[in-house]
């Protein structure tokens, strides 16, 4: 959740994908927030923010558990999302599950070339 409020507040995260957000912010476990980095590297044209080669956790999911695997899909393609609904919503439209956004964004592929082979 503080990734998505952090997306709503901040103009610059809002242009960062999920695993990009390390580099920029670190996380606050007292109260839960992101902050910006406050040294390293300068980041050009945009000042006040610094940037760091880090490594961040994004979790393997199974397939299996589609939902979230589809979930973890979009965390890694749509930027600056601010909800869990807007991760859903692709060209305006509110997909109902996150399989069928990822299916949207043509990140999967459909069942037509298995149906069109029988």
């Amino acid at each position: 959740m503080a990734f998505f409020d952090l997306c709503h507040k901040d103009e610059f995260a809002a242009s960062l994908l999920y695993e990009e957000i390390p580099g920029y912010y670190t996380f606050n476990k007292q109260n839960g927030t992101f902050q910006r980095r406050r040294r390293d590297t300068p980041v050009e044209g945009h000042p006040g923010i610094f940037h760091k080669h880090t490594f961040g956790r994004i979790y393997t999911i199974h397939p299996n558990n589609r939902e979230c695997y589809h979930l973890r899909m979009l965390l890694n393609v749509v930027k600056g999302p601010t909800s869990f609904e807007s991760l859903k919503s692709v060209n305006g439209i509110l997909y109902p599950t996150y399989q069928a956004a990822c299916l949207a964004l043509g990140l999967l592929e459909g069942d037509n070339p298995w149906c069109e082979t029988h």
